[in-house]
């Protein structure tokens, strides 16, 4: 089963001005690489009037990249990658557009504005857990549903729905780890004639305490 992780909860944006040049940061969560990039190419069709447009990703899966995007090799795409991964973040995506103000930042300046606009972009997203799920059915008699019911109550199941034909076909999550208990005490409760069904894992998103 995938482990949880944290993600911005949705997007960010922010505004950093440094000797007249401003810096936008935009944050977005993201599933995969493609979504990503798409999101980059975004932004640079937007702000295409712009000097630069960094960027950064990290997925869960472990794949990361960045850009400096013309800027000084290290001083754009770098920090705003470290920016992500110094929150503990995963599945997201930043990108910063500097509109040159005439003055040279050097080298500590522009990664000191960077690093800048991306946490605080981040920061304006918020953050939620990504917590793996199991989906499951079941099929049980109208007059086993209250106590199919009760049991998802009891192991906390998420998205509960029912579908009503000669018999209901019940269909939830569950949370990490407690499939199992769940299916003993229903073979337990319905005397063995009910069957807990797995369809697969779900990312759940979970707000952070």
């Amino acid at each position: 089963m995938s482990k949880q992780y944290e993600m911005p909860a949705g997007a960010g944006e922010s505004e950093f001005t440094d000797r007249k040049s401003v810096f936008l940061g935009h944050v977005l969560p993201v599933q995969s690489e493609e979504e990503a990039l798409d999101f980059v190419k975004q932004m640079k069709k937007k702000y295409a009037d712009a000097r630069h447009n960094v960027w950064a990703y990290a997925l869960h899966d472990g794949s990361m990249r960045s850009s400096d995007d013309g800027e000084p090799s290290g001083t754009g795409g770098a920090p705003v990658l470290d920016a992500i991964l110094k929150k503990g973040l995963t599945d997201a995506v930043v990108v910063v557009t500097r509109y040159f103000g005439g003055i040279l930042l050097g080298t500590g300046g522009l990664v000191h504005a960077y690093s800048n606009a991306a946490v605080s972009a981040l920061n304006d997203a918020g953050r939620v857990r990504a917590v793996p799920y199991t989906a499951h059915e079941i099929t049980c008699e109208y007059g086993q549903y209250g106590m199919v019911c009760r049991l998802c109550e009891k192991y906390e199941a998420l998205e509960l729905n029912a579908e009503y034909t000669e018999r209901v076909g019940v269909s939830f999550l569950l949370p990490p780890e407690a499939a199992q208990r769940f299916s003993r005490e229903l073979t337990e409760q319905s005397c063995g004639s009910l069957v807990l069904t797995s369809t697969g894992e779900r990312i759940v998103r979970l707000s952070v305490d």
